[in-house]
């Protein structure tokens, strides 16, 4: 699910590296459950999650990091990938929490009819920073 892509620098062609920039495109995934939800690495790599249909506010979990680690097997120590969580009930909110094995850092709650991006900081082996951009 990790892939590093190619670019081309003075001639030579290398796997892109931390800094490099990335244009890309979502695969949203759209997940209308009224209930907390086990994230799974899949609906992750999709770059867009939309949450809808909720009767309450709602708690989703990551994967762990060991999951994380074996999804984007690419991924070294330091390298991060980004999704983003869109909200579109007009009343609730949806919490992210960590995964076994991921942090989160600062506020994770995605308010009705917004998005928030999300950035997983690969800090070990198995272990991950998740954190929120708003």
């Amino acid at each position: 699910m990790f892939n590093r892509a190619l670019v081309r620098q003075d001639g030579m062609i290398r796997e892109m590296r931390a800094g490099d920039g990335l244009a890309a495109n979502y695969a949203p995934y759209d997940l209308t459950t009224d209930a907390n939800v086990a994230l799974t690495a899949g609906m992750i790599a999709s770059g867009l999650i939309l949450r809808d249909n909720m009767t309450a506010n709602r708690t989703d979990t990551t994967p762990t990091g060991a999951e994380l680690a074996a999804a984007f097997s690419g991924m070294d120590i330091g390298d991060t990938f980004s999704f983003k969580v869109l909200c579109l009930d007009i009343i609730q909110s949806v919490i992210l929490v960590g995964g076994t094995g991921v942090t989160v850092r600062g506020i994770a709650t995605v308010a009705n009819n917004t998005a928030t991006e999300f950035v997983l900081l690969k800090t070990g082996a198995a272990t991950f920073d998740l954190i929120a951009v708003p």
